[in-house]
C-alpha cells in the first residue's frame, strides 16, 4: 500500500526517502471530489520537475492516485506534479515534494520522530525570529537536521543514559551478536565487580557508577539559538 504524501501547513504535500530507494506514494483527492458528488478520477499523470527524479507505475484507487518514485541526490528536495482528469471532465494539478536523504544518516530520532515536521517547525516557528538580525543568512535542511541530532546526542551524553532502548554488552560483541540485534542500538558497558577491599563488615562502600539518572531534564534543553549556533557569547554567559 502506498504511503500518502503528508500535508504540512502551508508548505504542501511532502514525503522523504533514502537515496537509492524505490517507493510508492499516494495523494488523496477526496476533498477535491467531495465538491462534485458522483464524479471520479478517470486519469492520473505524474510529472517530475527535475530529470533526476523518476516516476513510474502510476495507478488510481478510488480517490487516491499513486506513483513509484526513485532517483535524486541526497540532501535535495524534488517536486512532482500530479494532474488528474475526472469522468465529468474536471482537471486539477497538485504539486508534491520529495526529500532524498543520505541513506547512511540515521533518520530515527527520539525527540523528532517526524523529520519533515521538525524541519518545517524550525523554519516556521524559530528561524524568522532568530534570523531577524542576521540579514540573508540561510540554512539547508541537512544542516538544521544535523544540529537537532547533535542537540539530542548532547542531552543523552549529559544524562549519561541512552534515549532509546539499547543493548549493552560487557565485552565487545561478535559479528553474529550484532547481526542478531537487527539494527537495535548497542554499546559496551562492563559490569561493576566489587573488589574485596570495597566490602567491609557491617556495610558496603558507595561506588561511583557511570549511569547517572537523577538529572533535571529541563535544565538540559538547549535553546534553538544554541542548537543552530546563533547564540552570542553574552547570551551564553547570562
Amino acid at each position: 500500500m502506498a504511503t500518502l504524501f503528508t500535508q504540512s501547513g502551508d508548505i504542501g504535500f511532502m514525503a522523504e526517502q533514502g537515496a537509492g530507494a524505490i517507493l510508492d506514494y499516494g495523494l488523496d483527492w477526496s476533498s477535491f471530489l467531495d465538491s462534485a458528488p458522483g464524479d471520479s478520477i478517470a486519469s492520473s499523470a505524474w510529472s517530475p520537475n527535475h530529470p533526476q527524479l523518476i516516476a513510474a507505475n502510476a495507478t488510481i484507487d478510488g480517490a487516491i492516485t499513486s506513483v513509484f518514485l526513485s532517483g535524486g541526490s541526497p540532501g535535495n528536495w524534488y517536486s512532482i506534479d500530479n494532474t488528474i482528469t475526472t469522468v465529468a471532465g474536471r482537471r486539477e494539478t497538485q504539486t508534491c515534494y520529495l526529500f532524498v536523504r543520505d541513506s547512511s544518516v540515521a533518520s530515527n530520532s527520539v525527540f523528532f520522530p517526524d523529520r519533515m515536521a521538525a524541519l518545517a517547525s524550525v523554519r516556521r516557528d524559530y528561524l524568522p525570529a532568530l534570523m531577524s538580525g542576521y540579514g540573508k543568512l540561510s540554512f539547508t535542511d541537512q544542516f538544521i537536521w544535523q544540529r537537532l541530532m547533535d542537540a539530542e546526542a548532547h542531552i543523552a551524553h549529559t544524562l549519561r543514559v541512552p534515549l532509546r532502548p539499547t543493548r549493552f554488552f560487557p565485552l565487545p560483541p561478535s559479528d553474529a551478536e550484532v547481526a542478531a540485534l537487527n539494527g537495535e542500538p548497542w554499546a559496551i558497558d562492563p559490569g561493576y565487580d566489587l573488589d574485596p577491599s570495597d566490602v567491609q563488615y557491617g556495610g558496603i562502600r558507595f561506588l561511583k557508577l557511570r549511569q547517572i539518572t537523577d538529572r533535571k531534564f529541563n535544565r538540559m534543553r538547549p535553546s534553538m539559538a544554541r542548537v543552530l549556533g546563533l547564540e552570542t557569547r553574552s547570551a551564553k554567559e547570562g
